[in-house]
């Protein structure tokens, strides 16, 4: 290959790097607050599932752990809390009453 086209090749994949999305997006709690993700870390940690630090506050390390959780029960690892993977972690209604639901 061409100088050129090597250079172009690694433009591009750098450009891929950049636009990918962090583990934490890709896991998003998005709109959940700190109660409620207090929630999550505090069952994924009794369930042997560490999400670092309980400080509700979502972090890659919560996502990987809950990716872990979901990946464990046959779920699509997503990181993402959703109400499937609530209710199996046994924190939808919890989770509900955190959000003052």
């Amino acid at each position: 290959m061409t100088p050129r086209i090597l250079f172009s090749i690694a433009a591009i994949t750098a450009g891929l790097a950049l636009a990918a999305p962090s583990l934490a997006a890709q896991g998003s709690a998005e709109g959940m607050n700190e109660a409620q993700i207090s929630l999550i870390q505090s069952r994924l940690t009794s369930l042997g599932f560490s999400p670092g630090a309980e400080r509700g506050a979502w972090n890659d390390a919560t996502a990987n752990a809950l990716r872990s959780f979901q990946e464990f029960h046959g779920l699509e690892g997503s990181g993402a809390p959703d109400d499937l993977t609530l209710r199996m972690l046994g924190v939808a209604s919890a989770v509900e009453m955190a959000a003052g639901g």
